[in-house]
């Protein structure tokens, strides 16, 4: 008995020494939690915008003390119309989790669609990717990729980003973004703050977590949906679902978004390569690899 409870404890240890996201309860931040004029960070985790060169700043909102388990939290958002927080962490690792688990809020998420002059429904997300350095190069390739989109909750609610294999390669580097807001200020998207709004799209994220369990399809819902052809050329085919659908290209960024009700989605505009196609309706949220020839 006591050689198993050994075996158990060098096992875990073999596990936590593959390498794992740091500071994932943001109980820790740089500066003393009471006094941090001009904001703070927390440890281990960059702020930024999307665009280089922001990554120096702190976060605007301070801890959050209402947490889902803890004393503190991270809140991101859109501030003053113009800008918005991100949080991202880069890690080694060396393992391949299945998805990235953690506990959100999501409130006040409208903007204004500079287009349209239309108030819209923002979304957020949860991006991981997962590379290994090319051995010749040094460039990062592309192992894996999860993006999952975060809708409104105005309680914690738990989420999961499934992450998606493209290589039977065992990865070295792991990275989460977490960002608030289709405001895109590398001008991919054209929307703000509503007017007389400070801020919004408020996200509230805590206890992030990698889990390398095997996670059943009858353990989501949507699990019936069938997405073909895949690969596809033009058009793919959505069986049994309503509702929106999005898809991300391999760094997260939303390259197309579709009402569908007719359960077909043209893609014939997209470049060739890898894409996540993530589908959301009432009954939640279904997520694929979508390959574009």
């Amino acid at each position: 008995m006591k050689r198993l409870i050994l075996l158990g404890t060098l096992l875990l240890l073999q596990v936590s020494g593959y390498g794992q996201l740091q500071n994932t309860s943001f109980e820790n931040w740089e500066n003393p939690i009471n006094n941090s004029p001009g904001g703070n960070r927390p440890l281990s985790w960059i702020r930024t915008n999307g665009v280089p060169g922001s990554e120096n700043y702190n976060f605007y909102h301070d801890p959050v003390a209402i947490a889902q388990e803890g004393n503190y939290a991270l809140r991101l958002s859109i501030w003053y119309t113009y800008d918005k927080d991100m949080a991202r962490q880069v890690a080694p690792i060396s393992y391949r989790p299945t998805a990235l688990t953690g506990f959100y809020t999501y409130t006040n998420n409208q903007v204004l669609d500079g287009m349209s002059d239309d108030i819209i429904d923002d979304v957020a997300k949860a991006t991981v990717r997962l590379t290994k350095a090319d051995p010749a190069t040094g460039s990062p390739i592309l192992i894996g990729l999860g993006v999952v989109p975060l809708g409104a909750s105005s309680i914690f609610a738990p989420f999961t980003c499934l992450i998606d294999y493209v290589s039977d390669q065992t990865p070295d580097t792991i990275e989460v973004i977490f960002d608030c807001s289709v405001l895109d200020k590398n001008g991919g998207a054209t929307v703000t703050a509503p007017p007389g709004s400070g801020v919004s799209s408020i996200l509230t994220i805590d206890n992030v977590a990698l889990t390398a369990q095997d996670l059943s399809a009858d353990d989501f819902s949507l699990k019936d949906i069938k997405v073909y052809p895949n690969p596809a050329t033009d058009v793919v085919h959505i069986q049994n679902f309503q509702g929106h659908a999005r898809i991300y290209d391999v760094s997260g960024k939303l390259v197309a978004k579709h009402f569908t009700q007719t359960g077909d989605i043209e893609i014939g505009g997209l470049e060739q390569g890898m894409y996540v196609l993530s589908l959301v309706n009432n009954d939640g949220t279904f997520t694929s690899k979508l390959i574009k020839r």
